[in-house]
């Protein structure tokens, strides 16, 4: 459950790369890097130090639990993370949630409020406690507009965590059978307070 986490990671521009192959899996590329403010918090609630490399050992071996394959994980730092998988039966937690789906046209995405919700119900007690930093509406069941959520992030953890937050976006580049690298742009806010 790892993958939604490196996703969030809050810098600029975080990115995934989602692609149909040939054969019927799909494989999946994530990199994140994450801004000063957030990166310390994701340090505190996991106890490690800002000299350390995130455990990319264990990243592995829980993304392979949940029937990834080909899975590859790196870290350069405390900062970064890349993480290369491939759901050879279109069967893991990405598509269980709704994220991806299947349609006559190849794999599509679906990122809604329920899908976001669903994914978070399926996550495991280390990807929540770190989704739950957030302090994101959308999994908490709660209503609040991005200005609202920006303000109450600013209000726990200081204006740089809220700004972060209010100039990320999450870029998803989609190839399907149909479709060759079809862009979308998300604002990390957005995502955070409505799916959309």
């Amino acid at each position: 459950m790892i993958f939604l986490m490196t996703a969030f990671f809050t810098g600029c521009t975080s990115e995934i790369k989602i692609t149909e192959n040939k054969d019927g899996s799909v494989s999946v590329y994530v990199y994140g890097e994450a801004g000063e403010a957030f990166s310390k918090m994701i340090l505190a609630s996991t106890g490690s130090n800002e000299n350390s490399v995130l455990d990319t050992k264990a990243i592995s071996a829980e993304l392979e639990k949940h029937g990834f394959t080909n899975v590859e994980v790196k870290s350069k730092s405390t900062r970064d993370l890349a993480v290369k998988i491939t759901d050879s039966k279109k069967s893991s937690y990405l598509f269980t949630s709704k994220l991806l789906q299947n349609s006559d046209e190849g794999i599509k995405l679906n990122i809604t409020r329920e899908s976001l919700e669903r994914f978070y119900e399926l996550a495991d007690e280390q990807t929540k406690s770190i989704l739950d930093l957030f302090l994101a509406p959308i999994f908490n069941d709660e209503e609040l507009s991005e200005e609202e959520y920006i303000e109450t992030i600013a209000s726990v953890y200081g204006d740089s965590a809220a700004n972060e937050i209010k100039n990320s976006e999450l870029k998803i580049i989609l190839t399907n059978k149909t479709v060759l690298n079809a862009v979308q742009k998300i604002p990390l806010s957005r995502l955070l307070t409505s799916g959309k």
